[in-house]
């Protein structure tokens, strides 16, 4: 895991200080940074040495090709042994140099044989092209820019926005993106209009300035029809497991974190686990069950009381960390734990993922049991009880997607613009490497291979791997009901300093333009924190990152 970045200076219309860009992402690698420049090109790197350590620096080059490369490769050994039998030899250990000759050997076709996570740039310096590309589930971000026939990116919009800052670029910020934010916690609409997040899953080439999709993978692999659900993860585990440094998990006392802790724990030895506790109760602590797993796997278990006061001297960590902005409270906490897992290990493997392909969300069991929950709903809407849950209900039956739509939208958008962007900034921020083993080819072709719908029973979505948990670990954790990772931010809001400090900003320092949010809406907001907590919360982080990326 890494940082890239770097820009083309066919034209050379700007002023770039490369060091100073370069120093904007040494925290995604801070056990080296190198770099590789000609008069045609600039490609930065710095390194977060997991595969390879003693040889594998970037950037990396091979008969002409130039390489930068963010992430893991997990079946580069077997694409190893494909290129030994056709004539290559290897100078390192690393899956970079495999990643750099399978594309100089198959071509664009290469990218359908990676099972991992990556974002890469190769500079060809015969030709003058350049390539980028973004794993299937865009588990690795990658920003670039087009300027004349020129491009500039970065695995962090704001080394782009440092440029523009430094060249007097003035850049509008899209109101169209900023609406959409505070409505779902993140936006697929570019907020700055010059800069675009590269598509996941494609392969592009900049050529005379053109920026053209030469390859588009489908994210599936063939599947034995004998493998089940079990045999896949063991396989999966088998190549995510692998590293030159220790590998541990995150481990949340839910079914998919907690499965891979059953499963891992067969393959390491006194595997090290680390989870968060909360002092507000059970209604957002699970550290019984991440304690309760960890003692059945004999882990090497580290535990993290939130409070308030720690979660508020994570706040400006938080502001820092933000590259776009994502309203998701739970940002605070893993942030907090990735600063605590860094002091351990390098790796650990997450749950993310587990809800998406196997229809874990209240909403999944809400589209597949619409007509029966509409008829319930109508029995109990006027009954003066459960008002907070029947409005939830309400709400979800509101959405007339599929349920099919629904787990596509949630795998493209929800995945893809919010969750995984959340877990690779808080975890980057502190030179951690997040796995996720669930987003993987293997899985995804399970999940693909079967009736979605086979994934829910009456009152649980998500059968398949509740059905493993309770064959590997008990009842309890596999029909557990599902939580999520949240905080206990309306306390905090409503009671405590974070609303103090919400209201203290946004009264004083408000750069949110009106077409965005009015003034009366905003008092609305900051008169009824009891009701309006998480848009206040969601205002105050767009607000910190419109000062960041204005550099106010």
């Amino acid at each position: 895991m890494c940082g890239i970045v770097g820009f083309s200076k066919f034209e050379r219309s700007l002023s770039i200080d490369s060091n100073r860009l370069l120093d904007t992402l040494v925290h995604r690698g801070p056990d080296d940074q190198n770099f590789y420049e000609t008069d045609d090109i600039y490609l930065g790197h710095t390194r977060l040495s997991i595969v390879g350590i003693a040889d594998g620096r970037q950037p990396m080059h091979f008969d002409g090709l130039t390489l930068i490369f963010n992430g893991e490769i997990y079946n580069y050994k077997e694409i190893k042994k494909d290129l030994i039998n056709q004539g290559y030899s290897f100078d390192t250990s690393s899956d970079t140099e495999v990643l750099l000759k399978a594309f100089h050997f198959w071509g664009k076709d290469f990218i359908s044989k990676l099972n991992g996570m990556y974002a890469f740039v190769i500079f060809c310096n015969k030709t003058k092209k350049i390539f980028l590309a973004r794993d299937f589930f865009g588990i690795k971000p990658l920003y670039f820019c087009t300027r004349g026939t020129d491009i500039l990116f970065s695995s962090e919009m704001m080394s782009l926005v440092s440029i523009f800052n430094s060249n007097n670029i003035n850049f509008n910020l899209s109101s169209a993106a900023q609406k959409d934010y505070l409505k779902n916690g993140a936006s697929n609409i570019p907020i700055i209009k010059d800069i675009n997040e590269l598509e996941k899953g494609k392969l592009f080439c900049l050529e005379n300035g053109e920026l053209t999709e030469i390859y588009s993978c489908s994210g599936t692999t063939n599947i034995d029809s004998a493998d089940n659900l079990q045999h896949l993860l063991e396989k999966e585990l088998d190549e995510q497991l692998n590293a030159d440094v220790e590998v541990g998990i995150m481990l949340s006392g839910g079914i998919d974190s907690s499965l891979l802790t059953a499963l891992s724990s067969k393959k390491i030895k006194n595997l090290k686990t680390f989870s968060i506790a909360f002092e507000e109760g059970k209604k957002f602590d699970e550290s019984k069950y991440s304690r309760k797993v960890a003692n059945r796997f004999s882990t090497e278990h580290y535990e993290f009381k939130c409070t308030e006061d720690v979660m508020l001297s994570y706040l400006p960590k938080l502001i820092e960390a933000l590259d776009a902005p994502i309203c998701d409270p739970a940002m605070l906490p893993t942030l907090y734990l990735s600063d605590k897992i860094s002091e351990k290990v390098k790796v650990v493997l997450s749950g993310d993922g587990g809800d998406e392909l196997f229809a874990g969300y209240t909403h999944h069991i809400v589209a597949h049991h619409k007509s029966l929950l509409n008829f319930a709903y109508n029995l109990i809407k006027f009954i003066p009880v459960f008002n907070e849950k029947k409005e939830i209900l309400r709400k979800l039956l509101k959405n007339n997607t599929s349920l099919e739509n629904q787990i596509d939208l949630d795998l493209n958008e929800g995945l893809n613009f919010k969750l995984l962007r959340k877990t690779d900034l808080c975890s980057m921020r502190f030179g951690i490497e997040v796995r996720v083993p669930y987003l993987s080819k293997r899985i995804f072709s399970y999940s693909k291979s079967k009736n979605i719908s086979s994934f829910i029973g009456l009152t649980k979505g998500k059968l398949p791997l509740r059905k493993l948990t309770e064959k590997l670990i008990d009842k309890e954790i596999a029909y557990k009901e599902k939580k999520g990772f949240r905080i206990p931010l309306k306390k905090w809001i409503v009671e405590g300093n974070l609303g103090s400090i919400v209201q203290q900003d946004l009264n004083n320092h408000l750069l949110i333009s009106e077409d965005v949010i009015t003034k009366s809406e905003l008092n609305k907001v900051l008169a009824n924190l009891d009701t309006f907590y998480q848009e206040a919360f969601s205002i105050y982080l767009l607000n910190n990152w419109i000062k960041k990326a204005k550099n106010i």
